[in-house]
């Protein structure tokens, strides 16, 4: 359970931060005016869908996180860099929890890709990939366990009068 989506961010840029010291800006979706710090490592949510509900009363959420690579087209050797960037951020993402409860890493299909679709972004070199999380948001809005260890089998049968019920314990 993720207190809130704040949480998840901080951890992320904290932990790209400490992977990639070499990287002069990672950030959630900053502000870029007429110039900023290459190579950058920029963040943004992609999409929130709903999630498998845990039964909870909790909102269960799918996150999308964008990632952006992005370095200066007229740099010697940009290109190859950024991709290696790229690899190794493949590495970094694998599997990554983040120290949070939410579900591993899972990278998009088609990977990471040379990208254009961000006008602020426009002039440099970009490179782009997806991932997904899912979580449970926020306190269980039923604050009660079950710590019965009953269970309570109903097992309707067609086209009889009477449903056979049994009651166990343990």
């Amino acid at each position: 359970m993720l207190a809130d989506l704040q949480q998840l961010f901080d951890a992320v840029e904290s932990h790209l931060k400490a992977q990639f010291p070499d990287v002069a800006l990672i950030g959630w979706a900053p502000e870029i005016e007429d110039s900023m710090p290459l190579p950058a490592i920029l963040l943004y949510v992609g999409a929130l869908r709903p999630g498998t509900d845990p039964g909870t009363g909790q909102p269960a959420i799918n996150i999308v996180i964008e990632l952006r690579v992005v370095g200066d087209p007229t740099e010697p050797n940009a290109e190859a860099a950024m991709w290696a960037l790229a690899a190794r951020l493949i590495k970094v993402l694998h599997h990554q929890t983040w120290g949070l409860p939410v579900t591993m890493a899972e990278l998009e299909s088609d990977g990471f890709h040379a990208d254009g679709m961000r006008p602020d972004l426009d002039g440099y070199s970009v490179i782009a990939a997806e991932w997904r999380h899912e979580f449970d948001l926020g306190p269980p809005e039923w604050a009660f366990e079950d710590t019965s260890g009953t269970t309570v089998d109903f097992d309707m049968q067609p086209r009889h009068t009477n449903a056979d019920y049994a009651l166990r314990s343990g």
